[in-house]
C-alpha cells in the first residue's frame, strides 16, 4: 500500500511542477481547471481527517487540518527537480503524514471510529 501512496504523491508532486511551468508561461490562461487534488485522496486513505471545522474555541493544540501537508508538498515539488531526491523527500514526507496521524490518534484527537466515518461520508 505504501507504494502505492508513494507513487500517487509523486502524481501530485509532477502535477505541481507542470501546473507551475504552464502558469508562467500562459499567464492569460487559467490553470486551475486541469488541477487534481491527488493528496487529498492519499490523506483519505490514510486516515488524516479534513480539518478541525469550529476552532472558535480551540487553542493551537487542538486544531489539525490539512494545509501544512499541501504547503509541503508544493515546497518539494518548486525546491526539488532531481527525481531521485524528490522521491526520497516524498518517502519523507509521506512518513511525516502517517506521523502526524498517529498523533491524533494518540491523543485522542481522532477515534476510529472517526477513520470510518470519514471513509464512510466518502461513499455516501
Amino acid at each position: 500500500m505504501k507504494e502505492h501512496l508513494l507513487n500517487l504523491i509523486y502524481l501530485q508532486y509532477s502535477q505541481e511542477r507542470i501546473l507551475a511551468e504552464l502558469s508562467l508561461e500562459c499567464e492569460e490562461t487559467n490553470i486551475d481547471e486541469a488541477y487534481i487534488d491527488v493528496l487529498g485522496v492519499v490523506l483519505d486513505i490514510i486516515g488524516y481527517p479534513k480539518g478541525t471545522e469550529d476552532t472558535e474555541n480551540m487553542t493551537d493544540d487542538e486544531i489539525y487540518c490539512r494545509d501544512w501537508f499541501y504547503q509541503g508538498l508544493t515546497d518539494i515539488a518548486m525546491d526539488i527537480e532531481d527525481e531521485v531526491v524528490a522521491k526520497q523527500k516524498i518517502e519523507e514526507f509521506y512518513n511525516w503524514i502517517c506521523g502526524e496521524t498517529l498523533e491524533l490518534y494518540k491523543n485522542n484527537k481522532l477515534k476510529t471510529n472517526d477513520f470510518v466515518n470519514n471513509i464512510m461520508m466518502t461513499i455516501k
